[in-house]
């Protein structure tokens, strides 16, 4: 599993991780593998308030302390033939709410591993398209792919910001104006609800789009940094 271990070393900020706990959950049809491993983030030094708009300092260093004392996952994407971004780690506590599943774009269409509870067969996820996936759950966990919708506006939209952003004449301060303009549209891109079914089809519980309360009460911030962690894998 050492490949596993150089994944953990290059994408994720962690104090320590626990290699006896590593679990394969799905394997794709071009070689990519997707693995979960329990693990603790390693908090950061936060800077002074005057680095941060009036009120983000505190929610930071919150974050910060959770690392301390709240498991994570980390979702682990090894092999395949092409790069796609770490998947990342998020709270265990997070898992009620399928917030990752809530940021998977159908404009991208990259698969994305969750986890579920016990109880849960299958997810059903709805994106503003109306496009409804129903995802089947082994090892609580299912892999969400989802097709790109229909031709829209809000996608024409988007791949004209792609081509704008792409400009090698556009100044910095341009360039910097349409990529903010761009992260806000394509958050219309994310799923709209999110339902656990039971293994005779019936709904287990429906879910909601997080908030930015929600979210602020369970995040860890973004454990992505490519620095050291304390454990190998052997």
């Amino acid at each position: 599993m050492r490949p596993v271990g150089g994944v953990l070393y290059r994408d994720y900020e962690l104090s320590s991780f626990y290699p006896a706990y590593l679990r394969r959950l799905s394997r794709l049809p071009d070689g990519r593998q997707y693995f979960v491993i329990p693990a603790f983030g390693r908090p950061e030094t936060v800077p002074p308030a005057h680095c941060f708009p009036a009120g983000v300092r505190r929610e930071v260093v919150e974050q910060q302390q959770r690392r301390l004392t709240e498991p994570v996952y980390c979702i682990i994407e090894v092999g395949g033939t092409k790069y796609t971004p770490a998947p990342g780690c998020e709270p265990f506590a997070q898992v009620a709410g399928s917030v990752g599943a809530f940021h998977v774009s159908d404009f991208l269409g990259e698969p994305t591993i969750e986890l579920v509870p016990d109880g849960v067969a299958s997810v059903r996820i709805v994106y503003p398209s109306h496009v409804q996936i129903v995802a089947s759950v082994s090892e609580n966990a299912f892999l969400l792919t989802p097709p790109r919708p229909p031709r829209s506006p809000l996608e024409a939209y988007l791949m004209r910001l792609v081509h704008k952003i792409l400009d090698g004449r556009l100044s910095t301060t341009e360039r910097n104006k349409i990529t903010i303009q761009y992260n806000k549209a394509f958050t219309g891109t994310y799923p709209t609800r999110i339902e656990w079914l039971d293994s005779a089809g019936g709904l287990v519980r429906a879910i909601s789009p997080p908030n930015a309360q929600t979210n602020s009460a369970t995040s860890v911030g973004d454990l992505r940094a490519p620095l050291e962690v304390t454990q190998g894998l052997s």
